[in-house]
């Protein structure tokens, strides 16, 4: 496939600059453009422009983080009527960066694509956090530590809620289990800054689940294949190729 191998090489040339951080932005709409061929990249790329350029005047003077988050929150939850697609949260949709701009909806890992994006256009320091079952942005600063939940409304979490968040997810049994393997704190590994490549491995292996629970073992393997070009060790790609593995023995 023509257009995936151009993919491929171009992922590969964002990530192997000595030094220099992935760019998520381009990044995340070349993972899109394995789907829409033709895929206008400065369309999306001059919407987050203009997004942060609404929030710019409305930032407060003293950079108040919590006072950010909440323009933040305004301007893209109550503004622009991004959320949160419960409804039907494994559309593949929600995870193509275009898809999310155009119709609002994506799931917790994309709504933070938005997040970090336009915060980083802002100068704003905001990291993804690959907290386990729902992907959540940070903000750090010497007085505290903030939490943002794009997927439920931008809601804003201080560190002492996170195990309750992780309760509902998981159920408070689990999450009780958990925490006291841990000397009552949550592991480390739930609360680790994702980089940019972190993310993008994490947004593939969302949409090779997606895809082997539907049998497009086509789409599957292309999702592979992009996860090989960003990171060919990680324990994600080995196991999402074992995955596709045994699934086209299944139906062999």
């Amino acid at each position: 496939m023509e257009n995936l191998e151009e993919i491929l090489t171009q992922l590969q040339k964002l990530c192997s600059v000595p030094g220099r951080e992935i760019p998520l932005d381009h990044a995340v709409l070349l993972i899109a453009r394995s789907e829409y061929p033709a895929l206008d990249h400065a369309r999306y790329l001059a919407e987050l422009d203009r997004l942060s350029g609404l929030a710019r005047p409305r930032l407060p003077a003293s950079r108040d983080p919590l006072v950010v988050l909440q323009v933040l929150n305004a301007l893209l939850i109550e503004e622009e009527g991004y959320r949160g697609n419960q409804e039907d949260y494994y559309d593949p949709r929600n995870s193509f960066l275009n898809d999310v701009i155009d119709r609002k909806l994506g799931i917790p890992i994309s709504l933070s694509v938005i997040y970090l994006e336009v915060a980083r256009r802002l100068g704003f320091p905001l990291v993804g956090v690959s907290f386990p079952g729902n992907f959540l942005v940070r903000h750090r600063s010497a007085e505290r530590d903030l939490y943002v939940d794009p997927f439920n409304r931008g809601e804003i979490l201080l560190p002492q809620e996170l195990p309750k968040r992780l309760a509902s997810l998981f159920g408070s049994r689990t999450a009780e289990a958990i925490l006291q393997k841990h000397q009552n704190h949550l592991p480390e590994r739930f609360l680790a800054d994702a980089t940019p490549r972190d993310i993008l491995i994490r947004m593939l292996t969302n949409l090779r689940e997606i895809y082997l629970r539907r049998r497009d073992l086509e789409r599957g393997r292309h999702a592979v294949a992009m996860m090989l070009a960003l990171h060919p060790d990680s324990e994600q790609v080995q196991s999402s190729i074992a995955a596709i593995r045994k699934m086209e023995a299944a139906l062999n």
